[in-house]
């Protein structure tokens, strides 16, 4: 990397790489590039595509959560070409979720603001990469330690499917120049090792910039993350106003209600939304639905397609659930497990009918003599006093046997300090164990701050979609659960709402034989 400059230094160099000094002065008026060099008429930069261009200019992360048809492709075409000619030597990475959407939206337009600028921008635009390297004779004329950043002076485009995301992460943390620019297409869709090597690799000083763009389908996502403000995204649904997010992010969403055609009820800037594209939707969705807020206001939708049971987490926080609930002495705290190489483990206190769950923890390879030291260092520092342990029914299997010395998980965890209650096999998680689950959910009471993860868990735990026959607008579930990080947690969980009915036939109030006899009545005595 070359060393920190002057703006003067930057400026001379520059120049003698080949920009001019006009267009050094457009790195902080990029509006001014799109206009005069790229030749866009005045009235097609309107006033939110113009703030998401100076952002890029001012900051170093940009984030724009958008609606449909609001120019938020159209203007990645147009930052790519003002970075790439007004900071050099320079580097542009766009990445998307799919080849299609790298290749036929981004790049096109590239392409088209390439092809139609008023000023020849230089260098070679083929398909998904423009090379604006110098010749070894210009290399040959500059200092050594310079000709490493001006021979990596091109912009690349490529997608972040699963089967080639590791090899394009392991690639881009290589990727570093004197400048650098990310931008992040469709940016729920980015996987989360993409996000993550580009947050934690390239982005290392304050040359280097990101713009994640893209509709707002995930409230999970890594996206929805960094545009989160004090922890929520619900300020998103009504309004639509600049602001920087808890990770630092600028964050401009665009909703169709913004758009100078939806605005003046005519077309001022064709191929951009309006009001006839908002009556389209509410043909199909309400004002305010899921639908609705994606591809009208730009804004997360309040869960995810195809979740299991974020629509009663929603409940649970607004009804006053999901806050302090600290650990009661005079309760003991049962727990619960699903046990793995990552172990997940919920310790509650039955309360009557209601669980109060006071922490959720989970664990990659730390072994049952490890979890065993753990539960004593929760007791001694949080005052635990424990009831019953239960884990799931295939300890007791051939998978529950540890291979190098042959003890299972029953008899290694007793030697730990912890009694295993196994519980019985359900007859189908999605027929038997989500139901019950969502029917266990409403009972309870979460910490907050102890179980967030475990909440996320709940939250995110999701139905398979069928990727090839899916679009946004029609998914297509497979009918099971999508195994991810939120498994083990929301597994976990589901084996509680199975231990409820043994636990809940040994307490003594009548309201928890009530609820166990509701939960035995509609799932069997388990056992």
């Amino acid at each position: 990397m070359l060393s920190v400059l002057s703006e003067d230094v930057e400026s001379e160099l520059s120049v003698a790489s080949g920009i001019s000094e006009a267009l050094v002065s457009c790195r902080r008026d990029p509006g001014r590039f799109i206009r005069d060099v790229l030749g866009v008429p005045e009235g097609y930069l309107w006033d939110k595509p113009r703030a998401i261009a100076q952002s890029v200019a001012d900051h170093q992360l940009t984030a724009v959560p958008a609606g449909h048809s609001v120019s938020k492709t159209w203007l990645g075409g147009r930052i790519v070409p003002w970075f790439k000619c007004c900071f050099r030597p320079s580097t542009v990475i766009t990445t998307a979720p799919s080849d299609n959407q790298v290749r036929n939206q981004l790049w096109r337009e590239i392409a088209g603001a390439y092809q139609g600028s008023v000023i020849p921008l230089g260098g070679k635009l083929t398909g998904l990469q423009w090379d604006m390297r110098l010749s070894e004779e210009e290399l040959s004329k500059l200092p050594r330690e310079d000709r490493e950043n001006f021979a990596k002076d091109f912009a690349l485009g490529f997608s972040t499917s699963p089967d080639s995301a590791s090899d394009h992460a392991t690639k881009m943390a290589g990727w570093h120049n004197y400048w650098l620019l990310v931008i992040l297409d469709e940016a729920c869709g980015i996987l989360p090792q993409i996000w993550r090597t580009v947050m934690e690799a390239l982005i290392i000083n304050r040359r280097c910039k990101v713009l994640a763009i893209g509709n707002p389908t995930d409230p999970e996502s890594d996206f929805a993350h960094a545009c989160r403000k004090d922890g929520e995204l619900g300020h998103l649904e009504v309004s639509s106003d600049s602001y920087v997010s808890d990770e630092g992010w600028h964050v401009i969403p665009v909703s169709v209600l913004d758009t100078p055609n939806y605005q003046l009820g005519r077309e001022v800037v064709p191929g951009v939304a309006g009001r006839e594209f908002e009556r389209q939707i509410l043909r199909k969705h309400k004002r305010g639905s899921n639908g609705w807020l994606i591809r009208v206001r730009g804004a997360f939708p309040k869960y995810k397609h195809g979740s299991y049971y974020a629509d009663l987490v929603n409940q649970l926080r607004s009804g006053g659930r999901i806050g302090s609930v600290p650990h009661h002495p005079g309760y003991k705290v049962h727990t619960v497990w699903d046990i793995g190489y990552t172990t997940a483990v919920w310790f509650w206190q039955q309360r009557g009918p209601s669980p109060h769950v006071v922490r959720y923890h989970e664990a990659q390879g730390l072994g049952m003599d490890g979890w065993g030291r753990l539960l004593e260092e929760f007791s001694d520092e949080f005052g635990y006093h424990y009831g019953r342990h239960f884990a799931p029914f295939d300890t007791t299997t051939q998978n529950g046997v540890k291979i190098i010395t042959g003890q299972s998980i029953i008899d290694a965890a007793s030697a730990s300090g912890v009694k295993f209650e196994v519980l019985p096999l359900e007859r189908s998680v999605v027929t038997e164990g989500i139901p019950r689950t969502r029917e266990v959910l409403p009972l309870c009471y979460f910490d907050k701050v102890a179980c967030e993860r475990g909440l996320w868990c709940l939250r995110t735990y999701h139905e398979a979609q069928n990727r090839s026959m899916s679009t946004d607008d029609v998914p297509v579930f497979t009918g099971r659960p999508e195994h991810g990080p939120e498994s083990h947690g929301a597994d976990a969980f589901r084996y509680l709402s199975l231990a409820l009915p043994r636990l809940a036939s040994r307490q003594e109030s009548a309201s928890s034989r009530e609820s166990a006899r509701q939960l035995r009545a509609k799932y069997g005595r388990p056992g």
